[in-house]
């Protein structure tokens, strides 16, 4: 964020995906259940549209450098 002020928005993304991947691949972060019932088609579809704004914002930002 030193470089470039604009990235505190990736950085408000990733610690949501974070915690998408952290409970999904950690089973024991989510208590007494499994990923599978915790997490459906829509957060998944959601991690991936985060996953893409912050591809797309860092793309940009490479090719402005």
């Amino acid at each position: 964020m030193a470089f470039d002020p604009s990235f505190d928005f990736v950085k408000t993304i990733v610690v949501l995906l974070d915690k998408c991947f952290i409970g999904s691949r950690n089973p024991d972060v989510i208590g007494n259940s499994v990923p599978a019932h915790v997490y459906d088609s829509t957060d998944s579809e959601r991690a991936i549209e985060m996953a893409q704004d912050v591809l797309n914002t860092v793309k940009q930002k490479l090719e402005v450098s």
